[in-house]
C-alpha cells in the first residue's frame, strides 16, 4: 500500500517529503493567520463591550417628571415676566385663539406680583393628563404680609408634547 502512494505521488512528480513541506508550510501559515484572526477578533468582541458598557441606557422620564420640569419652566417664565415664553407652554388650540403672548396677561393675571412659584405635586391620572399642585408666594400690599397659596392647574398630551390647558 505503501508504495502505491508514493507511486502516485511519483507520477505527479511528487514526492512525500515535498508534500509534508508544504503541508507544514500551509499549515505553519494558517497557524499565523489563526493567531492573528482570533486576537483581531478579540480585540474587535473587547472593543464593542466596552463600548456597549459605556453607553448609558436611555433615560425614559415619567409624565410626572416631564411635567413637572415644563409646569416649573412656564412658572419661572411668569416670575420673571416673560408672558411670550410662558405663552409657548399652552395648547396649540389656545395659541391658535389667543394670538397676541401679550393677551395671556388676562389669563395669568396677577403674577406679575408673585414673589415664587413652584411645582408642588404632579398626579398624571390618564397617559394625557396630569393635575399639577403649584405653590404661589406673593406678597400683600395691606396689610404687608407674604402669603402662600396653592393653585391647581391641568396639563394635557397632544402629538407627544405636554401643554397646560385653560378653559377660557
Amino acid at each position: 500500500m505503501k508504495s502505491q502512494h508514493i507511486m502516485i505521488y511519483n507520477r505527479h512528480n511528487f514526492s512525500l517529503k515535498s508534500v509534508s513541506k508544504v503541508f507544514l508550510h500551509l499549515h505553519s501559515l494558517w497557524s499565523k493567520a489563526g493567531r492573528a484572526f482570533f486576537v483581531l477578533t478579540a480585540a474587535l468582541v473587547l472593543l464593542a463591550v466596552a463600548g456597549c458598557a459605556s453607553i448609558s441606557p436611555a433615560v425614559v422620564e415619567s409624565p410626572e417628571e416631564i411635567v413637572s420640569k415644563r409646569a416649573q419652566e412656564r412658572l419661572d417664565a411668569l416670575i420673571a415676566g416673560d408672558l411670550p415664553k410662558a405663552w409657548a407652554f399652552t395648547t396649540p388650540a389656545y395659541r391658535q385663539r389667543v394670538t397676541n403672548p401679550m393677551h395671556y396677561s388676562a389669563v395669568v393675571g396677577g403674577s406679575g406680583g408673585w414673589i415664587n412659584a413652584k411645582v408642588d405635586n404632579v398626579v398624571c391620572d390618564t397617559a394625557e393628563s396630569c393635575n399639577v399642585r403649584i405653590l404661589i408666594t406673593y406678597k400683600l400690599l395691606r396689610p404687608a404680609i407674604e402669603n402662600t397659596r396653592s393653585l391647581d392647574e391641568r396639563w394635557i398630551k397632544i402629538e407627544d408634547q405636554w401643554w397646560i390647558f385653560h378653559r377660557r
